[in-house]
């Protein structure tokens, strides 16, 4: 149901919440006491934040308190449970060993070779799984750009890409083709993106 049909008593549950900036955590919470619903709000806020002006979660879990989950269930080997604990308390060093220790941890000479490799693995992926979803993550613009264009290749040659388009962008112009998965920054209302 919409906003506009909660009713008292009525219980909304916000997966993802860290994903949720400010402003539409603020309408979520002004219509569930508007008309006496509750709001579980389910997350982490160590993960990914929203695109939009966001902290909301957070500050939500601070100001009211919050309920913690410390057994990891997704993983299901001991070593990927404890590096799991890890990676949430800063101890990336330590769960990197434990990769490493299961030989899962590639290392290359130069950055080129890393891209490569990392293509390399997104590819494999995705055709051993069609259905699911992968994606490749890079901190540098430069090096998003650059997996972007190798993986664009790559299924282009493999006639999974329509017709190029150029499309304006905060960028500069860049050049889109049916079949691509496209991943926005931000919201644009002027475009309706979400």
């Amino acid at each position: 149901r919409g906003f506009d049909r909660l009713e008292r008593g009525d219980v909304l549950v916000v997966d993802e919440a860290g994903m949720v900036g400010s402003r539409q955590m603020e309408r979520v919470l002004s219509a569930a006491r508007g008309v006496g619903a509750k709001v579980v709000l389910v997350g982490d806020p160590e993960q990914l934040q929203a695109i939009e002006a966001g902290g909301a979660f957070r500050a939500v879990a601070e100001r009211v308190g919050s309920v913690e989950i410390t057994a990891v269930r997704r993983q299901r080997e001991g070593w990927q449970q404890a590096a799991t604990k890890e990676l949430a308390t800063g101890r990336t060093g330590e769960a990197l060993g434990r990769y490493e220790a299961a030989d899962l941890v590639r290392g290359h000479d130069t950055l080129e070779e890393a891209r490569a490799g990392v293509v390399a693995g997104w590819d494999e992926a995705r055709q051993a799984a069609p259905e699911e979803s992968q994606i490749m993550l890079a901190h540098r613009r430069v090096d998003v750009r650059a997996l972007n264009e190798a993986a664009r290749e790559i299924r282009r040659d493999a006639g999974e890409l329509g017709d190029d388009v150029l499309v304006p962008t905060a960028q500069g112009e860049r050049v889109f083709a049916d079949g691509e998965r496209v991943y926005f920054l931000r919201n644009d209302r002027a475009l309706g993106v979400k």
